[in-house]
């Protein structure tokens, strides 16, 4: 998502459907997962749009056998205004760090099971 960007949620989860259909078709046995659209700093602004399209992804995955894997609360903290993204995982407001990475690296081995206990979000 892009400040000024085109298309409605509804219009991204909808497209989301298509491509996770054709991936189907073409492998039917493949496990696949989606991420959640992350929180950063620079497009905070954007954070109800981005919740709605994480939410309609989230159904449109559940209906296809896709598994949702939501790094929101992971990348979020508590400040004086309520819940933002963590600007300790960003090199520049908008790209993650290493640590934004090794996050999603934790968020993706519990989601393919590879770790015996859940990661603290």
């Amino acid at each position: 998502l892009e400040p000024g960007a085109e298309g409605t949620p509804q219009e991204i989860a909808s497209d989301f459907a298509l491509v996770a259909r054709a991936v189907r078709e073409e492998l039917p046995d493949a496990r696949l997962l989606v991420f959640a659209i992350k929180p950063s700093p620079s497009r905070w602004e954007m954070k109800e749009k981005a919740a709605e399209t994480n939410r309609r992804i989230a159904a449109e995955a559940a209906a296809q056998g896709v598994q949702f894997v939501d790094v929101v609360p992971s990348m979020l903290l508590l400040n004086d205004r309520g819940q933002a993204p963590n600007p300790a995982l960003f090199t520049d407001r908008l790209h993650m760090n290493d640590d934004g990475y090794r996050r999603w690296c934790f968020l993706l081995a519990e989601s393919l099971g590879w770790l015996a206990l859940p990661v603290s979000r």
